[in-house]
C-alpha cells in the first residue's frame, strides 16, 4: 500500500491503516456474494463491478 500510495495509485493522504481495514472490511461483505446468486451477471463481472465501485466509487 507504502508503494502505491507514493505511486500515486492510492491517495497518500490516507494512513495505510484505513486503506487496508477498507480492503479488509470488503472481503468480508456480503454484496458479491448477493450479486452472483440473486442477478443475471456471471461471477466475473459481478466481481469487476464490485471491484470498480470499491476503487472508483459510483462516478463515471
Amino acid at each position: 500500500m507504502v508503494a502505491a500510495q507514493k505511486a500515486g495509485e492510492l491517495d497518500a493522504a490516507l494512513p495505510s491503516e484505513v486503506i487496508l481495514f477498507s480492503c479488509y472490511a470488503r472481503t468480508c461483505a456480503p454484496a458479491v456474494e448477493y450479486l452472483q446468486k440473486s442477478s443475471k451477471m456471471n461471477n466475473e463481472d459481478s466481481v469487476t463491478h464490485m471491484l470498480q465501485v470499491a476503487f472508483h466509487g459510483f462516478r463515471p
